[in-house]
């Protein structure tokens, strides 16, 4: 099974997730709320010490828009950080910001647009599951 941090600040938009993340099989999801959760997480700081329950992730699913910190804040420490090179980064954005999805692609970072229907996100989960 492969363990998948995602941030996500919106509570529906991470329901969401868990059940399609459900019905595509393969993936353990383990949540936070912002770009700085996800950094003390994958530190294995703060409430995230624990690797037991907190363990790294394969993958990295990125919300754009994270008050304080989002997406793009994230992707620029991840691209400074040896550690963590390998981990496979996708954002969800719902957003048109042409200029930030172009740096964040020139970073080797998946962009998909935020599903906007269940039979999306199971696609998008499945291929998460696959990744």
């Amino acid at each position: 099974m492969k363990v998948v941090l995602v941030a996500e600040d919106d509570p529906m938009d991470r329901r969401l997730l868990e059940l399609a993340a459900k019905v595509s099989g393969g993936l353990a999801l383990q949540f936070v709320r912002d770009g700085a959760e996800v950094i003390a997480y994958l530190k294995g700081e703060r409430d995230y010490a624990n690797r037991g329950l907190f363990p790294l992730p394969e993958i990295l699913v990125l919300d754009l828009h994270m008050p304080p910190m989002g997406g793009l804040d994230v992707i620029q420490w991840l691209t400074g950080s040896e550690e963590f090179k390998r981990l496979k980064v996708f954002l969800l954005s719902g957003s048109e910001m042409p200029a930030a999805l172009a740096e964040i692609k020139a970073r080797g970072v998946s962009v998909t647009p935020k599903p906007t229907e269940p039979r999306l996100l199971v696609e998008f989960a499945k291929g998460l599951a696959q990744a």
